[in-house]
């Protein structure tokens, strides 16, 4: 009799997966393989993470709310940071170079009133349109913070990244920086033909 495995979504970024692995010493391709993680991470940290939440984690359980914060502060702690954040700023600062192949979507590259579609985790889903001087409208939005209306200011959108928005305006107020797919890094990036 064979065995298939259905994964599910998987709630953290592969560059994230990726290190984890590295620090575990090996790939977690397996429902027991999270079992071995989370006694590492245990061991390691101090700070207890169920092979439950590891497995909904990384898709091989259905789980679509977003993890908590603790959760992810003790990964990052597993990883040498120390905190989540802290993480995922690397991100922001680092030449993406290091990484296998990477898509990317610079403001440098994109037309004026050009569409921007991009989503991330869980069941996230933003259209821009570009405005120029590295501003956006939201025009569209589905299950993120952002808003209809709002005005988001970037630079790029790297696939499997954070989105590091540099400031959010809101009815003419600025909400200041934001950070979308923090957890889950960016899904999909799409230019939106008319």
């Amino acid at each position: 009799m064979t065995t298939f495995v259905t994964r599910h979504i998987i709630m953290i970024s592969s560059i994230i997966k990726e290190k984890i692995e590295s620090k575990l010493g090996q790939p977690v391709r397996y429902s027991k393989d999270c079992e071995t993680l989370a006694r590492d991470i245990t061991c390691t940290t101090g700070h207890s993470v169920s092979g439950s939440t590891i497995k909904r984690l990384l898709g091989f359980v259905k789980g679509v709310q977003e993890p908590r914060m603790y959760t992810m502060d003790v990964i990052a702690e597993y990883l040498g940071y120390r905190s989540f954040d802290d993480l995922i700023r690397e991100f922001d600062n680092t030449s993406h170079s290091e990484f296998h192949t990477i898509d990317e979507l610079s403001v440098s590259s994109i037309a004026l009133n050009q569409k921007i579609k991009f989503t991330y985790e869980p069941n996230r889903e933003v259209i821009v349109r570009y405005n120029g001087n590295s501003t956006f409208d939201v025009i569209n939005v589905q299950n993120s913070k952002l808003e209809l209306g709002d005005k988001i200011k970037m630079s790029q959108i790297v696939l499997e990244h954070p989105l590091f928005i540099k400031d959010v305006i809101r009815k003419d107020k600025s909400l200041g920086q934001y950070i979308a797919g923090k957890i889950s890094g960016i899904t999909s990036i799409e230019k939106i033909k008319d």
